[in-house]
């Protein structure tokens, strides 16, 4: 834990030290956003090398390339004061004689979704080790070349306030081998300026001055391992041509694009000469005209994170959009409606080009605006470098049941899109790590891809945006919530820091070591989390009930669909505070020592508990009414998923009446307001533990397995109703399918850290096969499934170290040991 004036950033990750390397830039006297800086250095090898491992890190974000092959990408986003450096072998891509290291270096400098702020700066050391054992070592310092990359301007505008950067490059203005020129010293570059920031720092702690925020800490930051491995990158995808027209400009095509000027362009389809439908075939399109462009629409077999890449040939001064977006209906139009802005420009040079965005799109379509006045244009291959992360364990997932199995899909394919280096709320939009609703995917990622580390990373990166006051930046770390502060004091937004991501980010501790077995993660953020506890507990020594509105910087949300009113939600959030005190932070304060603590918790849950059910449970219906204090009847009572799941999960109803709101939550009538798509997992997972599977299964065949972005992009939309061309999302982060398969179909239970002994209390449905793999800390068990003349047959296949408990039909339990290695168990359990 670090720890500098009253400001604690928890880590357990190594420190690192890349000296001799040094920090450094282009020199000058103050620091721009949005500037791209060139660096290389030229390094001669005698022969092959044995080894040559690069540990690179930047502010902003770097992208290494070895002899003009893409070698890396980061860092990943994570706190500027606690910075993390990669580590990537290189040794593959080096040669006997001269090799060409080169970095492209954009420092942001507006905050944005996945960026708070900090100073800019480039610190690498690569290591060599040559066949004889010998080693050398190559750090930045002032033998590096650099220059500002002014075929990206400086001080470019930002794309949104949560996408740091509208990408438009110039390639009339750029040094065009740069990446492959073995001469140590090139035209227009100069020495590289070390910074006055120590190799075992973050760049933030330096003096250069940005203009923007002229942010620094108060405290020495450090630079950290990254604990992930580097994202996987390299998969190169096809992209299908599907479309091609004209369209027509009253008025200056950047008008529209950098501004949106009213009434984008009047468009038209126009065949291509080889029809206009082609896997990878070239494109010539012939002049576009004064006032006219060309489009060009392709598409990719689902929704995916990556870069578009595409190839072009024409006449220099020729203008590129690349344009992406997530849902598109190419029968209603042609022209791909740009709801997020989601573009990047290039300007043609005479060179043949294979162009590829620096930053990352979550996308399915891809569209080439196309302004080619002075000649034909060429359009070659189009395709997607894919980016997902390294996954440890590839799910599986099938069911007898094909709507089942679709949305099953889908929802993996979110995960996929959603949880990479940070865990997001949706890719394609904002990129922000947040809890709550966007939290629930981490039992995804961990009980069906294994990535426990991704999960660890989330605890510690997330615990660092904890306030003075003891509540979380819930979008950490990302700029909005910070923006949002002043803003809130000031009566500019009703958005602030959701308390209620707070109190979800305790259960993710828990959870987190609950199913990974990670003391040492949770244990370093629990200062944290009391001090977030002792936050809850000053408002309910002032007020009784923890207040849902007037609470200041941070709000109340909980979910967008649910309640009709604000106050309405202080029976679920008071209900959301109780379960977490009793059920995650007692437990993780026994876990750090603190037994008092835990007693405590306990303590404020009763009360807070006891105060629930004063004012909000009617006996009458036999549940928690979101509305009783002010409903002037009982025919105007009015329910939420929320309180009645958290009240069946956690047992929170007076003398255990769980029945009657089970039965709310099985077969909702309109009186009950139902969470949108992310937020509905804690209806599944009440339903789960009332051991009523059915309606759960019925709900993803109805609703879920016809939502449009499950069937036009293999994904989970956010909300219930997306408009193609929009700027809704067509993948963000909903994860309760998979949860119910899980904790329902399977009744999978952990009965110890990490799940070396769990529980299996299976709930088919009208299912008769089920087949999944849940990983555990001992390794992956694959469970099967099967309903066959009344009995239920169960086929594990066991890591070595697990104990598994299944029970039968009069819920006896038979335990399943496995030895001291991986076993093959058939079980028959006949009906009581």
């Amino acid at each position: 834990m670090t720890e500098r004036a009253g400001v604690r950033w928890p880590t357990v990750e190594p420190a690192v030290d890349l000296t001799p390397a040094r920090w450094i830039w282009v020199g000058g006297e103050r620091a721009l956003p949005n500037t791209v800086v060139l660096c290389r250095r030229v390094l001669t090898l005698p022969g092959p090398v044995r080894r040559a491992t690069a540990r690179i890190s930047a502010d902003s974000r770097y992208r290494l390339h070895v002899n003009g092959e893409r070698a890396g990408w980061g860092p990943a986003p994570c706190d500027p004061r606690v910075l993390e450096v990669d580590e990537i072998e290189l040794g593959h891509l080096l040669r006997p004689g001269r090799n060409v290291i080169a970095v492209e270096v954009l420092y942001l400098g507006v905050g944005e979704g996945t960026y708070v702020a900090g100073r800019p700066g480039l610190l690498c050391r690569l290591d060599v080790e040559h066949p004889d054992g010998r080693t050398e070592t190559i750090g930045t310092d002032q033998r590096w070349q650099v220059r500002v990359d002014r075929s990206r301007p400086p001080g470019a505008s930002r794309r949104s306030y949560l996408r740091g950067w509208q990408e438009v490059t110039d390639l009339r203005r750029a040094d065009p081998h740069w990446l492959t020129d073995p001469q140590p010293e090139r035209e227009g570059w100069h020495a590289a300026v070390p910074l006055d920031v120590p190799a075992s720092r973050p760049p933030i702690d330096g003096s250069l001055r940005d203009v923007v925020g002229d942010v620094g800490p108060v405290a020495a930051g450090s630079l950290i391992a990254r604990p992930i491995p580097q994202m996987d990158e390299g998969r190169l995808l096809p992209a299908v041509r599907t479309d091609a027209g004209r369209a027509s400009w009253t008025a200056d095509p950047d008008d529209w694009f950098d501004l949106r000027t009213p009434g984008p362009p009047d468009t038209r389809s126009h065949p291509l000469p080889d029809g206009g439908r082609a896997v990878g075939a070239a494109v010539l399109l012939p002049p576009s005209g004064k006032n006219w462009s060309w489009y060009v629409t392709y598409r990719l077999d689902r929704q995916r994170v990556g870069w578009p890449r595409v190839e072009l040939h024409g006449p220099a001064g020729s203008i590129v959009e690349v344009v992406t977006a997530e849902g598109h209906d190419p029968t209603a139009t042609g022209w791909l409606d740009l709801g997020q802005f989601s573009w990047s420009r290039v300007t043609l040079d005479t060179d043949p080009i294979r162009y590829e965005p620096f930053e990352y799109e979550c996308c399915r379509w891809i569209q080439l605006h196309v302004r080619n006045p002075d000649g034909p244009l060429r359009i070659g291959r189009v395709d997607f470098r894919a980016r997902e992360y390294a996954w440890p364990v590839r799910p599986l997932v099938s069911t007898d049941d094909v709507l089942l199995d679709r949305v099953f899909t889908a929802t993996l394919n979110t995960v996929r899109n959603s949880a990479q280096d940070a865990v997001v709320d949706g890719m394609g939009r904002e990129r922000q790590q947040y809890s709550g609703d966007a939290g629930h995917q981490l039992h995804v990622t961990r009980l069906l891809f294994g990535a426990a580390a991704q999960s660890a990373r989330f605890v510690r990166g997330y615990a660092r945006g904890a306030t003075t006051q003891g509540w979380f930046l819930d979008s950490w770390p990302g700029a909005d919530r910070l923006v949002r502060l002043g803003q809130r004091e000031v009566g500019l937004t009703a958005w602030g820091s959701m308390l209620d991501h707070s109190v979800g980010f305790v259960f993710d501790c828990w959870h987190h070591y609950w199913e990974t077995g990670d003391r040492a993660s949770v244990v370093a953020v629990f200062g944290p989390l009391r001090r977030l506890v002792a936050y809850l507990r000053g408002w309910h020594e002032r007020a009784g009930l923890i207040p849902v509105s007037g609470l200041g910087s941070p709000q109340v949300w909980l979910d967008h669909d649910a309640f009709v009113t604000q106050r309405e939600k202080s029976c679920a959030f008071n209900l959301y505070v109780v379960a977490m005190l009793r059920f995650a932070y007692a437990p993780l304060a026994e876990l750090a020592g603190q037994p008092a603590e835990a007693a405590a918790a306990r303590d404020l849950a009763d009360a807070l508990s006891g105060l629930v059910r004063t004012s909000f449970w009617a006996p009458g219906p036999q549940a928690y009414v979101a509305n009783l204090p002010w409903a002037a009847s009982p025919a105007a009572y009015r329910f939420d998923d929320r309180s009645l799941a958290t009240a069946v999960r956690y047992d929170l109803a007076p003398g255990g009446a769980l029945a009657a709101m089970t039965e709310l939550l099985a077969a909702p009538d309109p009186r009950v307001g139902l969470s949108y798509p992310a937020n509905a997992v804690w209806r599944f997972r009440a339903l789960a533990a009332r051991r009523r599977i059915q309606p759960v299964l019925d709900e993803l065949r109805r609703r879920w397995a016809s939502l449009p972005s499950v069937r036009a992009n293999g994904t989970i939309q956010e909300m219930w109703h997306v408009e193609p061309d929009s700027d809704h999302q067509w993948s963000h982060c909903a994860a309760g399918p998979l949860i119910a398969l899980v904790e329902g179909v399977l009744g999978h239970t952990i009965l110890a850290p990490g799940g070396r002994r769990t529980r299996l209390d299976p709930q088919l449905g009208d299912l008769a096969r089920v087949s999944s793999t849940v990983v555990t800390a001992a390794g992956p068990m694959t469970v099967r499934l099967a309903r066959t003349d009344g009995a239920l047959r169960i086929g594990l296949d066991l890591p070595a170290g697990l104990t598994v408990r299944g029970v039968d039909g009069d819920g006896v339990e038979l335990a399943v040991a496995a030895g001291a290695s991986a076993r093959r168990v058939e079980l028959r359990l006949d009906p009581s």
